[in-house]
C-alpha cells in the first residue's frame, strides 16, 4: 500500500517505504559499506518487537528496514 497524505509532510508525496529484512543492523552496515549514511543507529520497532533503521534518499523519502521475529508470521 502506498499512502499519499496531502496535509502531512509538506504536501502530497511519498513519505516513506518499509522493507522487511532479516537483520536491520546488517542492512545498515551494507548501506554504509556502499557509501550511504543511515539516519542513525537501529532502534526498537514500535511495540518493542524487532528493530528498525532507516536512510533518507535525496528526494526526502525515508526508506525503513524492519526485522520482526518469525513468531509474528501467520
Amino acid at each position: 500500500m502506498v499512502e499519499l497524505l496531502p496535509t502531512v509532510h509538506d504536501g502530497a508525496r511519498l513519505h516513506h517505504i518499509a522493507l522487511a529484512v532479516d537483520d536491520v543492523d546488517a542492512a545498515l552496515a551494507r548501506l554504509v559499506a556502499a557509501g550511504g549514511e543511515p539516519d542513525g543507529p537501529s532502534r526498537p520497532a514500535a511495540g518493542g518487537v524487532g528493530r528498525v533503521g532507516s536512510i533518507t534518499d535525496p528526494n526526502g523519502v525515508v526508506i525503513e528496514f524492519v526485522d520482526r521475529p518469525r513468531v509474528l508470521e501467520g
